[in-house]
């Protein structure tokens, strides 16, 4: 399948660190087009930036520091409570809050920040008259794992305006992370009351598998697609809640991306075998829904030009028996067939 699809390179200087000439890159559906879709370099984590007809969306916001990006993560508060089974005791959770308030107070600015300003998105500002147009308008967490939303306070204190919309991949009960992390966003929010922000923890339900909602304006629009539900994880290991990631489908025009957050081997053998129901489902909508007329001749839900890899490019292509050491197999990539596959990696 021809796409046209071109790729430019920005070399962004930030501050005085470039790991390498493609730092930032950029992907286009077709050049001089109004799609764009972004990979920021924010070391083993993800953030993606897309850009389509006038309006913007970021998956995923990487870690909360630029540090981190560089693996010097292991003593930090928010990572280290990771490598303890997601859990600290309750005695810790008081000095676990306050040490995560400090390292947002400390870090105001990350990559992801910076590079949304190099982008001109303007931020919401105290007093603007805009703050309906400003800031971003959708943010996605495809899962609460600190290498993919470490990176969202900064983030939603510049750009969460009252016309933002947020996803959020169900946590599972008792994250300790999460929960301070979801104090400390309330109380930024409610700082802010008078601009009527609300918080986006609990104003926004999780997406199911089969929602979608149209990213752009006029006849310049992409269609954004979950294909996984927000359920809480099965269990509280990080495997379990890799498997949980919302997977995310976006169309425009004759291009098709996939974004698959951390979803390792369990995860994408369920989604392999969920997918013909759920084309099935959303082929007797688009009998009635224009905007999923398209999938009416589609054979396969899951086959994709862009394909952004699962968990940061980890693949093991034998048949290993313990499928929580390995994170793709053949089978997923035959049923995806990309012409252009990104990982979001730092080489680990």
């Amino acid at each position: 399948r021809k796409i046209g699809i071109s790729i430019l390179v920005l070399f962004l200087a930030l501050g005085m660190n470039i790991a390498s000439p493609f730092q930032k890159n950029v992907i286009q559906a077709a050049e001089n087009t109004g799609f764009e879709i972004h990979t920021i370099s924010v070391g083993n984590a993800d953030a993606t930036l897309i850009r389509c007809g006038g309006q913007t969306m970021l998956v995923d916001a990487g870690y909360s520091t630029e540090a981190e990006e560089k693996g010097n993560s292991f003593k930090n508060p928010l990572s280290s409570y990771l490598m303890g089974n997601n859990k600290v005791s309750k005695e810790q959770s008081d000095a676990f809050r306050n040490n995560v308030k400090q390292l947002i107070a400390e870090n105001p600015d990350n990559t992801v920040t910076k590079y949304l300003e190099s982008q001109g998105i303007q931020t919401v500002q105290e007093g603007s008259a805009d703050k309906g147009k400003s800031g971003l308008d959708v943010m996605i967490a495809t899962h609460p794992h600190y290498d993919h939303i470490g990176g969202f306070i900064p983030v939603m204190n510049r750009y969460f305006g009252v016309n933002t919309r947020m996803f959020w991949g169900a946590p599972f009960e008792t994250d300790s992370y999460y929960e301070a992390y979801q104090s400390e966003l309330m109380d930024a929010q409610l700082a802010r009351e008078d601009d009527g922000l609300v918080d986006p923890f609990m104003s926004f339900g999780g997406p199911r598998a089969g929602d979608y909602f149209m990213l752009g304006e006029g006849d310049e629009q992409a269609r954004v697609l979950f294909l996984t539900s927000a359920d809480p994880a099965e269990g509280t290991s990080i495997d379990a809640i890799n498997n949980s990631s919302l997977v995310i489908r976006i169309d425009y025009k004759n291009a098709s991306f996939l974004l698959t957050g951390d979803l390792q081997r369990e995860g994408q053998k369920k989604l392999i075998a969920s997918a013909p129901a759920l084309l099935t489902q959303l082929q007797e909508m688009a009998k009635r829904d224009d905007n999923l007329k398209d999938l009416l001749q589609c054979k396969n839900i899951l086959q994709v030009d862009y394909l952004k890899l699962p968990h940061h490019g980890y693949l093991n292509l034998g048949d290993l028996p313990d499928d929580s050491e390995v994170s793709g197999n053949y089978e997923f990539f035959e049923q995806v067939k990309p012409s252009i596959a990104v990982a979001s990696t730092n080489g680990r």
